[in-house]
């Protein structure tokens, strides 16, 4: 009796990481049967220089291009997103950083930087993302005259609670930036408000009151007290304001308590 032993070879072919995005990491080639053996000579033959292997379409079980979308944008900090984007790239070859911008949803330039940062092997200590001192200034810091030129518009349009020790500003931020913009300082109304809360000046509540009419010339009495404030704060004069009013409200509101009736 004769026995025909039939081999069966298995190869194990890695692919990079373009011709595994949408399939399978290794392929399993069995050279027992004539279409294996036509495969792995597909595989195997050399090649012109640009030209790609086809690859065997196979239904992934998770598609790598969103576990990459994910790792990017949910997971990663900043630094570790720009340095997975640069590995990324680099692991793609040709037309790397346009397919890398695609995947990661990152811009080309911090693409470009993470393989930067990848060549230069740089570990920044502590739980930090960004080297000490990187990131953008404070307005501030940008244009020293901002803050002091703010005070000075919010100044005679500041107002308080004496019994609280509240203050608040009567403008709104519109105003303020309009403001600081005909001297020449460019400023979102974010910074304004940042600005205003370092300065302990916060939003007042509109609260419905019942007032009497305001005197004829009111404006003008107080625009002659701050140019008297003024003069007298230029000469070295010292000005107290004094407010010894107490607010009561007044209406028809129920009166806890108990009285003597028959």
């Amino acid at each position: 009796m004769a026995y025909k032993v039939i081999i069966s070879e298995h190869n194990y072919i890695q692919y990079s990481v373009m011709d595994f995005l949408e399939g399978l990491t290794r392929e399993v080639i069995d050279c027992g049967t004539q279409e294996e053996r036509a495969r792995r000579k597909e595989i195997s033959a050399p090649r012109a220089p640009n030209s790609r292997k086809t690859v065997r379409k196979r239904e992934p079980f998770h598609s790598q291009s969103q576990d990459i979308h994910f790792l990017s944008k949910d997971v990663l900090d900043e630094r570790s997103r720009r340095l997975f984007a640069g590995f990324l790239a680099r692991s793609i070859g040709f037309g790397k950083t346009q397919m890398a911008t695609s995947l990661t949803g990152l811009d080309k330039k911090t693409v470009r930087r993470g393989e930067k940062e990848l060549d230069e092997r740089k570990t920044i200590p502590g739980a930090r993302i960004r080297r000490e001192g990187a990131g953008r200034r404070k307005k501030a810091e940008v244009n020293p005259q901002y803050e002091p030129e703010l005070l000075c518009l919010i100044e005679d349009e500041t107002g308080g609670d004496p019994m609280r020790e509240r203050r608040w500003v009567k403008k709104d931020l519109r105003w303020m930036r309009k403001n600081l913009e005909a001297k020449g300082i460019k400023v979102s109304l974010g910074t304004i408000w940042n600005s205003l809360k370092k300065h302990g000046i916060s939003l007042k509540k509109n609260k419905k009151s019942k007032s009497t009419q305001d005197h004829p010339i009111r404006d003008e009495q107080f625009q002659i007290l701050n140019k008297l404030k003024r003069l007298f704060l230029a000469s070295g004069k010292p000005v107290i304001s004094v407010d010894c009013k107490k607010k009561e409200l007044i209406g028809n509101f129920k009166n806890d308590g108990k009285t003597w009736r028959k």
